[in-house]
């Protein structure tokens, strides 16, 4: 029997992060049939099959396979790190490469705990990309995303998420505002007076009407929607109408005094962000060890 190699467990590694033995083959310069000997090799090694064969479908693992993939990862991960104590920095080619996708106000939560990330493993190439939900629905599914961060209010039917962490949200109007220097707005009192916000298909946007409703506080008319946050504060701080924003980003323009916090008699429900891994690295211990880093 021929001695498991390191190059059987890279391939295995490729293709699940592809997502595709096809996929894998392109990434890595090889044909096709060289990637299925590699793992054909290996499932004979191991004694069980790594995939589920389905002619043009995903690479899905089997049971073993899962088990087999946190194994090697374990494996490869304590190889890389012994070359880079020596001062080794992996080939370019060999190098794994992990993409994260998330909406610009979650990018900017996960900036610290990813550098932190990064730090502890420079043989990685780590990504992080702005996108919609959308967007990251599609590229999960694809495999052309390993992890993505989206709004909500408990699971969707479109992908399998978690709870990643939640932000309070609140109501604000600039100081000249008629309901800036009331004690308690009631919720119903709003939809006489009108709003900035977020476009109207946005998923951010449909989040926060929900908000609303949930409060009791829908139905204003819209005067003005962008997808610029800073253009959607200068409305609100000048009159235009109110905002409903994260509590965290206006913290600054509270403490200056451009805008002041709208107390409604039904406080907001609080905003979930979710976070969904592809499926093929749910069990890979990195991606645990990266979802702990980036949470706040």
């Amino acid at each position: 029997m021929s001695a498991l190699t390191l190059r059987q467990l890279e391939i295995f590694i490729r293709v699940v992060e592809a997502g595709s033995f096809r996929r894998c083959a392109e990434q890595c310069g090889i044909s096709q049939v060289s990637v299925s000997e590699h793992i054909r090799a290996l499932e004979r090694q191991l004694g069980a099959p790594l995939f589920v064969r389905n002619r043009g479908a995903a690479a899905e693992l089997t049971e073993a396979g899962r088990k087999a993939h946190r194994h090697a990862c374990d494996a490869l991960d304590h190889i890389d790190r012994m070359f880079t104590a020596f001062g080794h920095r992996p080939a370019a080619t060999n190098r794994r490469k992990l993409t994260i996708g998330a909406p610009g106000y979650a990018v900017r939560q996960l900036r610290q705990g990813l550098a932190s990330f990064i730090a502890r493993h420079p043989e990685l190439d780590v990504e992080m990309e702005t996108v919609g939900y959308e967007v990251l629905v599609e590229r999960l599914a694809a495999n052309t995303m390993d992890m993505g961060y989206f709004f909500g209010f408990g699971p969707v039917p479109e992908i399998e998420s978690a709870l990643a962490w939640k932000e309070e949200i609140g109501l604000y109007a600039g100081p000249d505002h008629p309901l800036a220097q009331r004690s308690v707005v009631r919720g119903e009192e709003l939809a006489a007076y009108p709003m900035v916000t977020l476009p109207e298909k946005s998923q951010l946007r449909i989040i926060v009407d929900r908000a609303l409703d949930m409060a009791g506080a829908g139905g204003s008319p819209v005067v003005f929607q962008s997808d610029d946050y800073g253009l959607v504060v200068e409305a609100a701080t000048r009159g235009l109408g109110y905002v409903c924003l994260f509590e965290r980003s206006v913290a600054a323009d509270v403490a200056r005094g451009a805008l002041c916090p709208l107390r409604i008699d039904t406080p907001l429900p609080a905003l979930e962000i979710r976070h969904a891994i592809r499926r093929a690295l749910r069990s890979d211990p990195l991606m645990r060890e990266l979802m702990t880093s980036l949470h706040p």
